[in-house]
């Protein structure tokens, strides 16, 4: 039986693209910028790029959070300098969005309600950014642990990341732990290099090397894989 529970937040709990559109549009509009479907789609491919440079080790956190700004205002032919400014607005902007998917909290209400779980949420996120839209949410006390990449020092898909959770659970064992996200490489590579079991929320099967454990379409169906394990 599985008795801890990592689960992802953006594209796992929260609809992010819902919130990261929102939050843009509003950013890009108080910079006096226009707000196109063009540089809303350049900016989503640009931020998963960057994402990924940072995964890799390519990138810091803080060149992440200018970087793909500056890159965007390059795009787009406007003032790069603008950057920090910009970043400053998005988050400032995405800080209040807690966008649900559908059936997540659902899930949620039941994993908690059960008793059988301790929930951690694991997320790849900026602690200033994310204490907000967990707090909007109101799903701060369904977790025993958040585990929040820029507070802990380590991003998926490193071991360190769930190493620190490990370290930290009284009874913590990886033979007893299940992760539970979106993304095939922070999520699942990350939770197979500390030895837990994996399951992977997408609505297709897996194309490429990182296999995953378990396939569910979305954290509503959770709860009940849970029991079948």
């Amino acid at each position: 039986m599985k008795k801890f529970i990592f689960i992802d937040l953006d594209d796992t709990v929260y609809d992010f693209k819902a919130s990261e559109r929102a939050a843009l549009s509003a950013t890009l509009e108080r910079c006096g910028l226009p707000v196109t479907e063009e540089a809303l789609s350049k900016y989503h491919e640009i931020n998963d790029a960057c994402w990924k440079r940072l995964e890799e080790g390519g990138l810091t956190r803080d060149e992440v959070m200018v970087g793909r700004f500056a890159e965007l205002l390059r795009w787009m032919g406007a003032d790069a300098g603008m950057d920090v400014r910009a970043s400053g607005i998005y988050e400032e902007e995405l800080s209040g969005k807690a966008i649900f998917l559908e059936g997540a909290k659902e899930a949620l209400d039941e994993l908690r309600g059960s008793g059988k779980y301790f929930l951690i949420l694991a997320s790849n996120g900026t602690r200033s950014v994310q204490a907000k839209r967990i707090a909007a949410g109101g799903i701060g006390g369904y977790f025993g642990m958040q585990l929040i990449s820029e507070e802990i020092g380590a991003y998926k898909p490193a071991r360190e990341f769930f190493d620190y959770a490990a370290e930290r659970i009284e009874g913590y064992s990886a033979a007893e732990a299940v992760m539970a996200g979106d993304s095939l490489r922070s999520d699942i590579l990350g939770a197979k290099n500390a030895g837990i079991d994996t399951v992977w929320i997408h609505e297709e099967a897996p194309a490429g090397e990182i296999i995953p454990d378990y396939r569910i379409d979305s954290l509503a169906q959770l709860p009940g894989l849970l029991e079948l394990m």
